[in-house]
């Protein structure tokens, strides 16, 4: 019986496969077609309720990312510290060896700290730069000086472990214009009132996604995140830095003004979790939720978009070259740099198609009262959008947008460093605030009696004496800078006060040749 009983079973079974065989034909064929059809590798559909991970679907795409890393010879290790951590400073000389540098950026003086001593180390450069930027310190303070930079600049966080050997990795991955890190992710929108930040690493973690490129909004610094020394220059001249270090708001969340300063200078961000340097990643506070609620307004204020004055109607560049009346410098420097500067300001002025008017004569007694002339000129003839960008003719453009200020209705620079509290009048910019026409009046009435009384600055000594409240007062490396002061990237222009100009003019563009 059970030999008929398997018989009759097995005689079954060209039935089955004959029945078989064309089902499985037919999903072979549907999933070739499948595969065959354009499609996000990652797609996760089974994502929580939560508001917040629906964005995930569009967000959450790999790439088109194709790397083209260039020949890398010097990398540099990049951070900033504070005095509390100097302690720790010593431990990174590990990160050092033949072709990699490790530059601790220091600010000479802190906004949030007083005197400190730096702790002696053998491998690690200590960076002294002129402006505390907060933690993005880390990066942009090597503007100051790129002379101990290297090709590739890496930037980290200085209270976190991280692995040397994804340091070499991430040279394979770097492609000019790019801006690689481990650890990126996006913002979940303006209808979250939380403007909630969602990492890339976490859901690779929770989904069990395969690794690949991802475009992102923001790099986290805790990861590590590196970027071509060219592309830093990019970060270096932009003017629209100034938007974010004058703000109280973006001090401590440096990675979330990077992320939207990177991408106003045109670099893209590219987020790959194979390349997080620091150790432990997933126990980071910031890993998938940055939703610490010291955030969440700083974010909304810091990010908030002030455009620049080129979207503004016009903009009236004002300067004057005036001889035979009385003036601080001798008429002999003028006219050996007037060349220079002539072109210099009418190439600006044809570049970004701004109005440009140069004075040759004043009523006034001394030439460089001319300000005042102007000012006052300005403010009775301008309509309401109307723009006064009046600079001494000892200026040179460097050539980048004039950014647009928001705050005050004349908006003019303090000194080289935050403990100058003297409002410099050189160069400032100024809004159609016709009720300050009764200003200019005063100020130019308490120069001259500063005048009478010897003073030789007596312009800026008047300013400074009437305090006038609506004037925002800007460090003037965030403006423009004097070449007196240490060395740095100039942003809006150069000014060149005291003796010796057209010298120190025919070096900084010679300098600036170089550079580009």
């Amino acid at each position: 019986m059970i030999t008929i009983k398997m018989t009759h079973e097995l005689k079954k079974i060209p039935r089955l496969i004959n029945k078989i065989v064309p089902l499985l034909l037919l999903i072979s064929i549907g999933i070739n077609i499948w595969q065959l059809t354009p499609k996000p590798k990652h797609k996760v559909d089974n994502f929580p309720a939560d508001q917040h991970l629906n964005f995930l679907e569009d967000k959450y795409v790999c790439s088109m990312y194709h790397p083209k890393p260039p020949k890398i010879e010097s990398t540099t290790i990049s951070l900033t510290s504070i005095p509390p951590r100097f302690g720790y400073l010593k431990d990174l000389e590990k990160y050092s060896n033949n072709d990699t540098n490790v530059v601790v950026n220091i600010p000479k003086n802190y906004r949030y700290f007083s005197q400190y001593i730096l702790p002696k180390t053998d491998k690690v450069i200590i960076n002294s730069v002129s402006t505390d930027l907060g933690p993005g310190t880390k990066l942009m303070g090597l503007c100051e000086n790129m002379k101990i930079v290297g090709d590739l600049i890496i930037y980290l966080d200085d209270d976190v472990e991280y692995d040397p050997k994804i340091f070499d990795e991430v040279k394979k991955h770097i492609t000019p214009g790019y801006i690689i890190g481990g650890h990126g992710g996006f913002y979940t929108g303006i209808d979250d009132p939380n403007l909630s930040f969602l990492g890339y690493g976490y859901f690779n973690q929770r989904f069990a996604l395969d690794p690949c490129y991802i475009d992102a909004q923001v790099l986290m610094g805790f990861g590590g995140v590196a970027i071509l020394k060219q592309d830093l220059f990019r970060m270096c001249r932009s003017p629209n830095i100034i938007k974010y270090t004058s703000k109280k708001s973006c001090y401590f969340i440096d990675d979330d003004w990077l992320g939207k300063f990177t991408q106003e200078v045109g670099l893209k961000k590219i987020s790959y979790t194979p390349l997080i340097m620091s150790r432990d990643v997933f126990k980071s506070e910031t890993d998938g939720w940055s939703n610490r609620v010291m955030y969440h307004q700083a974010r909304k204020e810091c990010l908030r978009d002030e455009g620049s004055f080129m979207d503004s109607p016009k903009l009236h560049i004002r300067t004057a070259l005036i001889e035979g009346k009385e003036s601080l410098h001798k008429a002999s420097e003028y006219r050996a740099m007037k060349k220079i500067v002539r072109q210099n300001h009418y190439n600006f002025a044809n570049a970004f198609n701004h109005d440009y008017k140069l004075y040759f004569d004043t009523k006034l007694e001394k030439s460089h009262w001319v300000k005042m002339e102007i000012y006052k000129e300005f403010l009775q003839t301008c309509a309401d959008d109307d723009i006064l960008f009046y600079t001494d003719y000892d200026f040179l453009f460097l050539n980048n947008i004039i950014p647009k200020f928001t705050h005050g209705s004349i908006i003019m620079a303090k000194g080289c460093s935050y403990d100058d509290e003297m409002t410099m009048v050189g160069t400032f910019i100024a809004k159609c605030d016709k009720t300050l026409i009764d200003f200019v009046d005063q100020w130019l009435k308490v120069t001259r009696i500063c005048s009478e009384m010897g003073v030789k600055n007596d312009d800026q000594i008047a300013f400074n004496l009437i305090k006038y409240d609506l004037a925002f007062k800007l460090q003037i490396e965030d403006f423009y800078r004097y070449d007196i002061c240490e060395e740095k990237v100039g942003l809006v222009g150069i000014h060149y006060p005291g003796g010796n100009k057209a010298d120190r003019m025919t070096v900084t563009l010679n300098k600036l040749g170089r550079v580009s």
